[in-house]
C-alpha cells in the first residue's frame, strides 16, 4: 500500500509539470461558444445505461460526428457551425463523457458506445448517413463499418453508411502512441490518480498534442474543461481508457473494414500529432500502398480544432465526391 501511495504521489507531481503555453489567439474561423450555450443547442435521449447528450442542427446530407477521448462533442463546434450551412449535423457525447451521464457501475466498451450511436440514428429516423470521426471516435466508427458490412452481407440493413471521414485516432492498434497521462491512468494505480486530477494537469496534457501554431486559447481551454468536468468526468477516466486493451483485443474486426471493406473513406490527418499523427498514415501506406488521404502538416491531434475551414472543406470534397 505504501508502494502506490509513494507511486502515485510521483506521477501526480509529474502530471502537474508543464510548459506548454495556451494559444494567444484561437486557430478558429468562427466565433467560439461558452460551454453553456453547448449544452443549451442541444437535448438529452434517453439509453438503458442514462441520459446521452445530443446535438441535432442543419438540413441535407447526414453527418454524424463521434468525438475522442477525454474530451465531448464540443470539440466539434467550429466544424459544425460551417457544416449546417448544407448538412445535418448530428453529434452526441459518449457515454462517460461531456455532458452524457457517467454511470461508476459498468464496463465501457465499444458495443455499448456503437449501441447507442445507432439507437441515437434511430430515433433520430436516419435511413442514410457520413461519419465523422476522431480518437476514440474512430473505433466506434470502425465497428459501425464492421456492422453494416455484416447487415449488407445478411440484408438486415437499417441504414446506409455512404462513407466515413477519419480524423487522427488509433485506426491501427500497433500505431498509436499513448500519452504519459494515458498510460498512469489505464495502470494499476489509475482508480487512485483519477481521484486528484485537476484542471492544471488537464490543460498540460491536452496542450502537448497540438501543434505549435495552433494550441486552443487560455479561454477555449477553460470552456472545455467546463464540458469534461460533468459529473466529475475526469474522476471516471480510468474506466474509459480501458478501450486501448479493447482495440488489441479486437484488432482484427476493426480493422478489417480499413483493409478489406467496401464502405468509402478518407483520411485528414494532422501530422505533428505525437499520438496518431503522421505515422499513422505510414502505417495505412505501408499495409495498403493506398493514397486516400490528407496530410496538414503543422497540425496536431485536434485538426477539426486547430484547422476547421480546411477540414470543412475536405469533408465536403469527400462528400462530392460520393456522388
Amino acid at each position: 500500500m505504501l508502494k502506490t501511495i509513494y507511486l502515485t504521489l510521483f506521477f501526480l507531481v509529474t502530471l502537474s509539470c508543464g510548459d506548454v503555453a495556451p494559444g494567444a489567439n484561437s486557430p478558429n474561423s468562427v466565433p467560439w461558444v461558452s460551454a453553456e450555450e453547448w449544452k443549451l443547442s442541444g437535448n438529452y435521449i434517453l439509453s438503458k445505461y442514462g441520459k446521452i447528450f445530443t446535438v441535432d442542427k442543419g438540413q441535407g446530407e447526414v453527418i454524424l460526428f463521434l468525438h475522442g477521448f477525454p474530451t465531448s462533442s464540443y470539440d466539434y463546434f467550429p466544424i459544425t457551425e460551417i457544416l449546417k450551412k448544407d448538412n445535418r449535423v448530428l453529434l452526441l457525447d459518449f457515454l462517460g463523457y461531456g455532458y452524457s451521464d457517467k454511470p461508476k457501475e459498468i464496463e465501457y466498451s465499444f458495443k455499448i458506445q456503437t449501441d447507442i450511436v445507432e439507437d441515437f440514428l434511430k430515433q433520430k429516423k436516419v435511413t442514410s448517413l457520413y461519419v465523422v470521426a476522431h480518437d476514440y471516435g474512430v473505433t466506434a466508427a470502425q465497428e459501425m463499418m464492421s456492422r453494416a458490412i455484416e447487415r449488407k452481407k445478411n440484408n438486415t440493413e437499417t441504414f446506409q453508411l455512404k462513407g466515413v471521414v477519419f480524423l487522427n485516432g488509433g485506426i491501427f492498434p500497433e500505431s498509436h502512441k499513448p500519452r504519459f497521462m494515458q498510460k498512469v491512468l489505464v495502470s494499476s494505480i489509475g482508480k487512485y490518480v483519477v481521484k486528484y486530477i485537476t484542471k492544471g494537469m488537464f490543460q498540460n496534457a491536452f496542450l502537448e498534442v497540438f501543434g505549435e501554431k495552433t494550441r486552443p486559447t487560455a479561454s477555449e481551454l477553460e470552456e472545455t474543461w467546463t464540458v469534461m468536468n460533468y459529473q466529475d468526468g475526469p474522476k471516471n477516466s480510468h474506466k474509459l481508457l480501458h478501450y486501448i486493451e479493447e482495440r488489441n483485443t479486437n484488432r482484427t474486426r476493426f480493422v478489417s473494414p480499413i483493409l478489406n471493406g467496401d464502405i468509402p473513406f478518407v483520411f485528414i490527418n494532422g501530422s505533428a500529432d505525437p499520438v496518431s499523427g503522421d505515422h499513422v498514415i505510414q502505417r495505412y501506406v505501408e499495409l495498403t500502398g493506398r493514397d486516400n488521404f490528407v496530410k496538414l502538416p503543422e497540425i496536431g491531434h485536434y485538426p477539426q480544432l486547430e484547422s476547421d475551414a480546411r477540414v470543412s472543406e475536405e469533408i465536403k470534397k469527400f462528400i462530392a465526391s460520393q456522388k
